[in-house]
């Protein structure tokens, strides 16, 4: 499923971009998808393009390599139901459509979809944002597309309940997520940074479009709601400051906020090859006593997440990871303190020299991962970042 590249028509969300960088984003994951789905094995690939007069432009792209069918219809419910319909009347015997906003999707789970239309009568693959980036059908029915809230979170779960109400047989793809506001495009920058280009299926037009752009890693977006009249330093460290703000929260209301300022920080759970966790072990001062926790540290100025990362395993545990891979990002207390905490998985660890801090005695554990779990559940492990990325691992595993 294809829009043809235009100047201000494309990418729009992603507001902390120039309408150029844009559409040289979008183009990237153009070609990569269509490279990606050119290379499908046992597929005829096509590119199902919008509008009607972009059958040059997509020739050129394509360049022999698929086929092209234009979309009809009025919502995208009646586009992928034609599509689907109009394959079909082409002898194909079922049709997986797919979307341009993911391009690091791995390529197995276009596989997979394609397989399991053998068995199943409709594939989904859910998107994270409620919706999916992937539909197929083993022949063409309405009912999975009549009456959608379309760009809602309510996407998925209403075309699974439209399909079991049909009595049709359903088969749910690994989650995956698209590329459409700032939050996603900086999770992009961070996943693509941490996967070998070697990789099958590896986005190499957009990791190179994506290296060059600047807002993409940092805080999330933020909506200015609430005006701020006037803010002074009531204090500062290398380490932290605080603020306090006079804001006028409208309709002629104003309060005071107290805001501690940090730059961002990370964690990483390292995860070794037999599958245990390593973890260490601290005296927290501000807490009072030892905790066991994922290694974590601030990222200083200048370092990229990942160099932090690195630097934050190595100091702590005495490994250095061979492959990162973002899990998952939180505001640490969304209320009185302005910091991101961004959590990586640690794969291929390699043995380094630890080098804790002078004012840091660390124990060095691993445990199994279902222990860490129960630790979680018994209250022994109470780290917010640590029992947020053991979580978040848990459910990454399924």
């Amino acid at each position: 499923m294809a829009k043809e590249p235009a100047l201000h028509g494309v990418k729009t969300r992603l507001i902390d971009l120039s309408p150029e960088d844009r559409l040289e984003l979008y183009r990237a994951f153009l070609a990569d998808k269509i490279d990606q789905v050119c290379g499908l094995a046992g597929a005829s690939p096509f590119v199902a393009y919008t509008p009607a007069g972009a059958e040059a432009t997509f020739a050129r792209m394509v360049g022999g390599r698929a086929g092209l069918v234009a979309q009809r219809g009025g919502d995208l419910g009646e586009r992928l139901y034609n599509l689907t319909r109009d394959l079909g009347e082409r002898g194909h015997g079922g049709v997986v459509l797919v979307d341009s906003d993911t391009p690091n999707l791995p390529p197995e789970f276009l596989a997979e979809g394609i397989a399991a239309l053998a068995t199943a009568d409709v594939v989904l693959g859910p998107a994270w944002d409620g919706g999916y980036f992937l539909i197929g059908l083993r022949e063409p029915r309405s009912e999975p597309f009549a009456g959608m809230p379309w760009s809602t979170s309510a996407v998925l779960s209403r075309t699974v309940a439209a399909v079991e109400a049909a009595g049709l047989s359903l088969h749910l793809l690994p989650s995956w997520y698209d590329v459409d506001t700032p939050a996603d495009l900086e999770r992009l920058a961070l996943d693509l940074a941490a996967t070998p280009p070697a990789r099958p299926g590896f986005p190499h037009r957009t990791a190179k479009v994506v290296a060059a752009l600047r807002p993409v890693r940092g805080r999330p977006p933020r909506q200015e709601l609430w005006r701020t009249l006037s803010s002074r330093r009531v204090y500062g460290n290398p380490w932290i400051g605080v603020e306090e703000n006079v804001v006028d929260v409208g309709g002629g209301r104003l309060t005071l906020y107290g805001i501690v300022v940090c730059s961002g920080c990370v964690g990483v759970v390292p995860i070794l090859p037999d599958g245990r966790v390593v973890m260490v072990r601290q005296f927290r001062y501000v807490a009072r006593r030892h905790t066991w926790e994922i290694p974590t540290g601030g990222a200083h100025d200048g370092e990229t997440l990942e160099e932090a990362a690195q630097r934050e395993l190595r100091e702590e545990t005495g490994f250095r990871a061979g492959r990162l891979r973002h899990l998952h990002s939180i505001h640490t207390s969304k209320s009185v303190v302005d910091e991101v905490a961004h959590i990586f998985v640690g794969e291929d660890l390699q043995e380094a020299a630890a080098r804790p801090d002078d004012t840091e005695e660390i124990e060095v554990r691993p445990f199994p991962f279902e222990t860490l779990l129960e630790m979680v559940r018994s209250g022994e492990i109470v780290d917010g970042m640590s029992v947020v990325g053991l979580l978040a691992l848990a459910s990454d595993k399924g």
